[in-house]
């Protein structure tokens, strides 16, 4: 699984909005240990659906930029 996610994370990452940073992980949760084969199709398919929630529509505005320094009034 860490295989698949290290090979393919770049669809996601190069999804990303500029600044913009996402957490993930990944969760096992079975008794027996999945293939490489049966893993790469499930992550690739994660990471598409992770990309399309992580690109905003081109009409979309991006939301304002706020830091600890300069507190909204």
């Amino acid at each position: 699984m860490a295989e698949a996610w290290r090979l393919n994370k770049q669809t996601l990452i190069e999804a990303l909005p500029p600044g913009t940073q996402m957490h993930v992980f990944l969760v096992f949760n079975g008794r027996e240990l999945p293939t490489y084969a049966q893993v790469l199709p499930l992550v690739q398919t994660g990471i598409r659906k992770l990309s399309a929630v992580a690109t905003p529509p081109a009409d979309t505005p991006s939301p304002p930029i706020t830091t600890t320094d300069n507190p909204p009034a």
